[in-house]
């Protein structure tokens, strides 16, 4: 009985990331499929700890998305090679929109895509023994047993923005978050994730759901 109410719970998770979350996306009258056919991406943490795997599968996911919208995509190895150049720690660019523009300008695309992670937060919580009796669907009385728990409350924040490299107008943005107040997640310590952390899963998550939101270059037949 008590390995089925840790498979429920399990289960429900798995429901909670596929359900929840909803992203949330605007597309700028500027913005022009043909015109920024050509990007490049790059993902960041607006906090400490985490992963840098994580950003790395946040760039897949979107780099993959667009390509099959119909979008060019530059090499992350390129990007990373302007960024080491141009070292932003002495560039005194402190704004994300100012740094895109400058190694879009370099890698010569009209547009980039920033995307940033945040709130990315395991919480532990201690569920204490339970028991009681329930009934099933025939109406048999039976007895339950729940030894305690620990159990990990995630939550994460994606954002995502097109910049325009030339004047740095945000032409498309997408959004969405989950955990805490919003819908949260609980998940067992020991049953989901594999080498990260819940959380880091949920963000991963929430990036492919963001991406999704990107403008197709080439206008779905009407059915």
């Amino acid at each position: 009985m008590k390995l089925f109410r840790k498979l429920v719970l399990l289960a429900s998770v798995a429901f909670g990331l596929s359900s929840c979350a909803t992203p949330r996306s605007a597309v700028s009258p500027n913005f022009s499929p043909e015109k920024y056919s050509r990007v490049a991406v790059m993902a960041n943490a607006e906090q400490d700890g985490v992963n840098p795997g994580v950003l790395r599968r946040m760039e897949d996911e979107f780099t993959m998305e667009l390509i099959r919208k119909g979008y060019s995509v530059v090499s992350r190895s390129d990007v990373q090679r302007v960024i080491k150049e141009i070292q932003f720690q002495n560039s005194g660019l402190t704004d994300s929109a100012q740094q895109a523009a400058k190694i879009g300008k370099i890698l010569n695309v009209p547009g980039f895509v920033l995307v940033a992670v945040n709130n990315v937060e395991d919480k532990n919580h201690y569920v204490a023994a339970s028991s009681g009796y329930s009934q099933n669907k025939k109406g048999e009385t039976f007895a339950y047993s729940n030894g305690p728990s620990n159990l990990v409350i995630s939550s994460a924040a994606i954002s995502a923005r097109l910049i325009d490299v030339s004047s740095t107008d945000v032409l498309w943005v997408g959004e969405a978050k989950s955990g805490g107040g919003d819908s949260p997640m609980s998940i067992l310590q020991s049953g989901f994730g594999e080498g990260m952390g819940g959380a880091e899963n949920l963000a991963h998550t929430l990036a492919i759901k963001v991406a999704k939101t990107y403008p197709d270059r080439y206008p779905k037949p009407a059915r």
